[in-house]
């Protein structure tokens, strides 16, 4: 691409400060570099160069309502390239893959702390059976984050026992997350910081192990449908960025794939 001799900022024009300029400057002048706008002083002139409108010279205070409708439209131009990279882009991200699952079948409230309540002999054949699922589906995880309640923390090492890939993955225990799934709607929020801390580009599927209401609450918010967790069950769900962070930001889309159930 030639350079445009006229401009100060090269072949790159700011569009904003051209848009900007065309509603309040009265001494600004304007070129074109390819199909952008940037701003610079000739003197009162407005030298417009595009593809579609070659080297017409302006004499004027104020820039005109050609200039700015000029302006309005190489800026919508613009956004609509803009729009259409940033989908381009996303379908080509790497997929991210979260398996929501919660804790295995555990003992009866109120002979113990809620916390440190432990699996039953039925809850640990469930949970044997999900990583075997998890297993043949090809789901992975090379990261985990789980509540430091004892019911999870023995969830997941009956499936390491079941799923040994699990017992390389990067692990950490969190209390945040056993309080966090008591509280209305703060889940999927806090789960989205742990994970996009903890998980590293190169990791492409993260186990979540925890706890209703709010494991419930998380997946049917990623999902955009109604997802209900019983013991040890398993949402499996996708996203895609090019990291973590950008995949679990806001809005970003995410989709059911499966739910696993023993």
């Amino acid at each position: 691409m030639a350079e445009n001799p006229h401009s100060p900022h090269g072949n790159y024009n700011p569009l904003e400060l051209v848009i900007k300029a065309a509603s309040n400057s009265t001494s600004y002048s304007w070129c074109t570099c390819s199909e952008e706008i940037c701003e610079q002083q000739l003197g009162g002139r407005r030298l417009i160069e595009s593809r579609a409108m070659q080297s017409s010279l302006v004499h004027s205070a104020a820039p005109s309502a050609p200039l700015r409708r000029t302006a309005a439209r190489l800026a919508a131009r613009q956004r609509h390239r803009a729009a259409l990279c940033c989908q381009a882009s996303a379908a080509n991200a790497p997929i991210r893959r979260l398996v929501l699952m919660r804790h295995a079948e555990s003992e009866a409230a109120g002979r113990v702390r809620d916390h440190d309540r432990e699996i039953t002999e039925a809850g640990a054949e469930t949970a044997l059976q999900v990583a075997q699922q998890l297993q043949e589906a090809g789901w992975v995880p090379q990261v985990i984050v789980c509540s430091t309640a004892q019911r999870t923390r023995q969830t997941l090492d009956v499936m390491q026992q079941a799923m040994p890939e699990l017992a390389q993955a990067d692990a950490h225990f969190l209390g945040s997350l056993y309080t966090t799934a008591a509280l209305d709607g703060q889940t999927r929020g806090h789960l989205a910081e742990i994970v996009a801390s903890e998980a590293a580009a190169g990791h492409g599927c993260c186990l979540c192990l925890g706890h209703n209401k709010g494991w419930e609450e998380a997946a049917s918010s990623f999902a955009g449908q109604e997802v209900r967790l019983g013991n040890s069950h398993a949402a499996l769900l996708e996203g895609r960025g090019s990291s973590w962070g950008e995949a679990l930001e806001d809005g970003a889309p995410w989709r059911l794939v499966r739910l696993l159930r023993p």
